[in-house]
């Protein structure tokens, strides 16, 4: 047996991914997971910096070299990261318990999920922004 690929076989060699066009349902999906793994990597940092300031109060003088839109932007990015997870991990459970899992109920669950998040962005980003 050869296990080397036939020069006619019309399979693609190449898959590229920025070309296939996904439905709806699945980039949540996918979003959810990315903001899942943003909230591991990001929970130690939160972490450090709570015991930062719990423990030495004086720390807020090194955190003062940053620029302060900077930390603007990172706890926004953090807070809708999430938030999209929070949203998005009841939407799956909803769909899990519920047992609707018709194309229709789920695209309409994904169009929800993708409004209050987009609200929650424009609500945070104000609130950060105003402060």
């Amino acid at each position: 047996m050869v296990l080397l690929k036939k020069t006619t076989d019309p399979r693609p060699v190449f898959l590229n991914l920025l070309k296939i066009h996904l439905p709806l349902n699945a980039l949540v999906s996918i979003l959810h997971r990315v903001t899942g793994v943003i909230m591991i990597l990001v929970l130690p940092l939160l972490v450090l910096s709570l015991a930062g300031v719990i423990y030495k109060p004086g720390i807020y003088r090194y955190m003062a070299i940053i620029p302060n839109y900077l930390w603007k932007i990172a706890i926004a990015a953090i807070l809708t990261a999430y938030m999209y997870h929070v949203l998005a991990g009841i939407r799956h459970i909803y769909h899990d318990f519920s047992g609707h899992h018709s194309l229709e109920v789920t695209n309409r669950s994904s169009i929800i999920i993708l409004v209050v998040w987009t609200v929650w962005i424009i609500i945070v980003g104000s609130r950060l922004w105003l402060v």
